[in-house]
């Protein structure tokens, strides 16, 4: 199962367009020294609980382009193994709901770029920009947006590029619709 275990210096993995259809738990075991994983391009629907367990000097995590529906506390567990990341993307997948334990901000204190656009999300959990002083870049736009407090944005201080079209427009809508 752990197809990587004589790779324990490996840095750098692109598996992208590869036809993925599941991750494996034991993939990453020995994989220790991994900075950067692109898995985009696959059909990826779920990531399993514990798969970065042993992963602890990721930078980037590309999982765009594949069929993800759900990114919720079981994803990346605390993410407290995660501290080094520094870009997440989860764009053209098939997000609905952000939760606000997805993504455990207090857990990835140098988190800079974050990419949701081009899904299908309607909520963000309020809770979930509370720890997000250090976030620089955020691409939401073409997703849904109904439930989404912008009181929130007060917590993007440090923010210096944010991608909301159509977002905006659609929350709008609903707005005028109440």
């Amino acid at each position: 199962h752990d197809i990587f275990r004589t790779l324990g210096n490996l840095r750098n993995l692109y598996m992208s367009y590869c036809g993925l259809m599941q991750l494996n738990t034991e993939w990453f075991i020995t994989t220790t020294e991994l900075r950067v994983l692109s898995l985009q391009g696959n059909r990826i629907e779920k990531i399993p609980y514990g798969t970065f367990r042993f992963v602890n000097l990721f930078q980037d995590l590309n999982l765009s382009h594949n069929k993800l529906q759900v990114l919720d506390a079981t994803s990346f567990g605390n993410m407290a193994n995660l501290r080094n990341l520094n870009n997440i993307q989860f764009n053209n997948n098939q997000l609905a709901k952000i939760h606000a334990a997805s993504f455990n901000l207090e857990n990835l204190p140098i988190l800079l770029n974050v990419n949701l656009q081009n899904n299908q999300i309607n909520a963000i959990d309020p809770d979930f920009f509370d720890n997000a002083i250090n976030l620089r870049t955020l691409f939401l736009a073409n997703n849904i947006c109904a439930q989404f407090n912008f009181n929130d944005v007060t917590n993007f201080r440090n923010t210096t590029r944010m991608l909301l079209q159509t977002c905006f427009d659609n929350y709008w809508v609903r707005k005028e619709e109440v």
